[in-house]
């Protein structure tokens, strides 16, 4: 443990033992807590976890069910690693974003709650709840390590907040076929804000992601460009994706000139996401369109790219590298999803 990464910070005792802060970004606090909490179980054997779990839920008169030893034992792939980590930065920047957290150890089933029905809002599948669900739960086994390994005190419990919010996920859809929506613009004429009109509309031009494009910087516009497909004039804005990978989300110049002037007036452009996600919801029913949330924007950018990329003369796997790279997008079969 990194000492200099650690602030004592009052809680209001006199007696107690310090608690200490931790500090870092998102990502940091994330990859600090899957190191030291315990849970990285890569390499070991599960059978042998689960084995030992069993046991000690029977010692403690704990039935020994799937859920119970799930949450008892660690992360055994880096492909699961990757995915609840993941998970975990979502959750957190979400705390962050709509409470104020900064602290990692500060999350709480409030907070889960909250994200979860954003989630919900937004219109995932009921396979994506799952996921994210089984994430948290894990979350809550990694703080409660963590906790016990550095003597915090704390005990986590998100499982009731998730139940509380699983009643609402049994609505979502068995998700197949394609979220892409057939009239974008019929959307975004229904939404009530300016902010989230230019902001639907920057996903639907560029295939941002939400979180790309619910907080632009000045900083961030980088004037005009070229779209190297159709050799057209665009505006870039430069965007940190998943991974922290960045690159330049390219828009028509008339969306650019609008968020310019909105960045000047306002001094940056912000949308509060689960205020536009809900709108977007609303909009897409009034619209006459099934309810896929802010990411149907993106499926139909994904879409409309890729057919453009093909027409101007290249295979379907340059094609595919492509509209990845533009998407943010590490792997090819991801991108295929959107083109369904």
């Amino acid at each position: 443990m990194d000492p200099r990464r650690l602030v004592p910070r009052c809680r209001g005792y006199t007696n107690a033992a310090p608690f200490f802060e931790m500090l870092g970004n998102i990502n940091y606090q994330v990859q600090r807590l899957f190191r030291e909490s315990g849970i990285n179980q890569i390499g070991n054997s599960k059978h042998s976890a689960k084995e030992a779990a069993r046991q000690r839920l029977a010692e403690a008169g704990i039935q020994a069910t799937w859920h119970s030893v799930g949450k008892e034992i660690g992360i055994f792939s880096y492909r699961t690693a990757d995915a609840y980590r993941d998970i975990w930065r979502r959750a957190f920047a979400h705390a962050k974003d709509n409470f104020g957290l900064r602290d990692i150890e500060d999350i709480t089933a409030e907070h889960v709650c909250s994200f979860l029905k954003e989630k919900v809002e937004s219109g995932v599948s009921r396979a994506t709840f799952a996921q994210y669900a089984a994430g948290l739960e894990k979350m809550e086994t990694a703080l409660n390590l963590f906790s016990k390994r550095y003597g915090r005190g704390r005990e986590y419990g998100f499982s009731v907040a998730i139940e509380r919010v699983r009643p609402s996920a049994t609505a979502l859809r068995k998700f197949s076929g394609s979220r892409a929506y057939r009239n974008p613009e019929a959307i975004i004429r229904c939404l009530v804000r300016d902010n989230f009109r230019l902001a639907a509309l920057m996903q639907w031009e560029s295939g941002a992601r939400v979180h790309e494009i619910s907080l632009v910087r000045p900083s961030q516009l980088q004037g005009r460009g070229c779209d190297p497909l159709t050799g057209r004039e665009v505006g870039v804005v430069t965007v940190e994706g998943k991974g922290g990978k960045i690159r330049g989300l390219r828009m028509s110049l008339k969306a650019y000139l609008r968020l310019e002037r909105f960045i000047e007036k306002e001094g940056e452009f912000r949308v509060n996401k689960r205020l536009y996600l809900q709108s977007v919801q609303r909009a897409a029913i009034q619209a006459g369109e099934a309810p896929n949330g802010s990411h149907g924007f993106r499926w139909s950018w994904a879409q409309a790219r890729f057919v453009a990329v093909q027409q101007a003369g290249l295979s379907y796997e340059q094609a595919l590298s492509m509209v990845s790279d533009e998407m943010g997008h590490v792997r090819g079969d991801i991108t295929e999803h959107y083109l369904c």
